[in-house]
């Protein structure tokens, strides 16, 4: 698994962990404010999304929620772009477990 995977899941990770804790004390709102998973080592960037766009893509495992401009050309497809934040589909070994 290389590094960028690596740190991608972990900070799914501590997405979903803030998803479930604003279930858990009943602060859900209509947007979420997560992590970038874009991989790059020293990013920590937060990306507002609306509640439905990030429920609906922590489904994928290839599919990350990243910050503009964090798209990686060659190994990540764009599915959704918009000013606030971008969903991307990773290729290949970016995927791979």
């Amino acid at each position: 698994m290389t590094e960028e995977l690596v740190r991608r899941r972990l900070f799914r990770e501590v997405n979903e962990r803030i998803r479930d804790v604003n279930l858990r004390f009943g602060t859900v709102s209509p947007e979420y404010q997560v992590l970038c998973e874009c991989g790059r080592p020293a990013c920590v960037e937060r990306v507002y999304t609306p509640a439905e766009v990030y429920e609906e893509l922590r489904l994928s495992a290839g599919v990350f929620l990243v910050a503009p401009g964090h798209v990686r050309a060659g190994s990540e497809r764009v599915l959704a772009e918009t000013a606030e934040y971008v969903v991307v589909a990773a290729r290949g070994a970016a995927v791979a477990a």
